[in-house]
């Protein structure tokens, strides 16, 4: 029996036993691709038998699809389902984005996730898709982590207020060399009290959270933007691009540049 998740007209909305219930392992990889325009662009009528990821990376994506509208930036993303004609409602201009087609048994409507933090799953899954001769299981594998990571960000808009604030607060200042310290500070709490309460919610601590993110970060930024290693290592506060690579591969087992270089596969459409 087909289960059919309950999801409102823009956001995702359903509980966590929806969502725990929605068996990802049963979701399969299709295809997927890059697409890129410096042109007016809007997204043409499609109904898929798939349902579709978009994931933005550069500009400004407008689709509309039945009653509902969506308004994709930068980092932003949205989940379509089959069967249903969507469209591009309002010309877009020099934007970028992935596209992404799986198969699933359950139902559920279309839904979007702003800010979602794990784009380098994309990139991962682009390079393992058009590698020569990998196996299935592989693009599937990664498939279902990217799923969970969308799952995710619903089960934590569902933690308490200050725990919220406090994760939201350190993703958009990642980059502001971050210490439990200095985040204990800004919310004038005891720094084992705010690392108690993130563990409770969230199951790691405070500063795993922050290295998290960070990794998160450089990840994105070494799949999707033509920056090298030292301007990286900057933008994320880091001293010096050498504490970069000291801590990245500290926590990846592998070096930036090497991490970069290991998804090099890549498929690009202009139309």
């Amino acid at each position: 029996m087909v289960k059919r998740i309950s999801i409102n007209k823009i956001a995702l909305k359903v509980r966590k036993s929806d969502m725990y219930d929605m068996d990802i392992f049963n979701c399969r990889y299709n295809y997927m691709g890059l697409f890129t325009s410096d042109e007016a662009w809007k997204h043409p009528k499609a109904c898929e038998v798939t349902y579709e990821i978009i994931y933005v990376t550069a500009g400004c994506v407008y689709l509309a699809e039945e009653d509902r509208r969506f308004v994709l930036q930068k980092g932003d993303l949205a989940v379509l389902s089959p069967g249903i004609i969507h469209y591009g409602n309002i010309a877009s201009e020099n934007v970028s984005f992935y596209w992404l087609h799986y198969n699933s048994d359950a139902e559920y409507d279309s839904f979007t996730i702003h800010n979602f933090s794990s784009s380098y799953l994309f990139k991962q899954l682009m390079h393992y898709s058009h590698m020569p001769n990998c196996p299935e299981y592989v693009k599937n594998a990664v498939l279902h982590h990217l799923l969970a990571e969308i799952s995710m960000c619903e089960i934590n808009r569902n933690i308490s207020s200050l725990g919220s604030s406090i994760y939201e607060w350190t993703r958009v200042n990642i980059s502001r060399s971050l210490t439990v310290e200095k985040v204990a500070n800004h919310f004038r709490y005891n720094s084992e009290y705010i690392s108690r309460l993130i563990k409770k919610q969230y199951g790691i601590t405070l500063k795993s959270l922050i290295d998290k993110m960070l990794i998160d970060k450089a990840k994105e930024y070494l799949c999707n933007v033509n920056m090298s290693v030292k301007e990286i290592s900057s933008i994320l506060g880091f001293s010096n691009a050498n504490a970069f690579i000291i801590f990245f591969k500290y926590h990846e087992k592998i070096t930036p540049k090497s991490y970069r270089n290991s998804y090099s596969y890549i498929h690009m459409n202009i139309k």
